[in-house]
């Protein structure tokens, strides 16, 4: 079973995270990983906005990659307006992964603004 943390101190993140899904959960080696991020959008992110995805194995990154913000909306367009919101990456998680525990991280920023932070964890066998 997963489980994720959100990094907000201050409540200042343009985004209120209520769910992060993996899928498949758990996850298996071979096969890629979604993280889906489903929360309320206080303020639309100014054009350019990234997000920054790790996945680690203790110290060893496994994959790593940075999209833009508009592109991960499967199938329409980033939100123009704030209210709910569902966006999603996909990484891969090789065939040769060892067994063991995974820590992945999710950084959205624009500009100088946080959209999401997070940090979550899960185990692969």
């Amino acid at each position: 079973m997963a489980s994720y943390q959100v990094n907000d101190p201050s409540g200042t993140n343009l985004m209120e995270v209520i769910n992060d899904v993996l899928t498949p959960d758990p996850p298996v080696k071979g096969a890629d990983l979604r993280i889906a991020i489903s929360g309320k959008l206080r303020k639309v992110p100014a054009s350019g906005a990234k997000v920054d995805t790790l996945l680690k194995y203790g110290m060893i990154a496994i994959a790593k990659q940075s999209d833009d913000w508009a592109q991960l909306f499967a199938g329409s367009t980033a939100p123009t307006a704030p209210g709910p919101v569902t966006f999603a990456v996909t990484l891969p998680c090789p065939s040769d992964s060892p067994s063991g525990k995974y820590a992945y991280s999710l950084t959205a920023t624009s500009g100088d603004d946080v959209i999401v932070d997070l940090t979550g964890a899960f185990l692969l066998s």
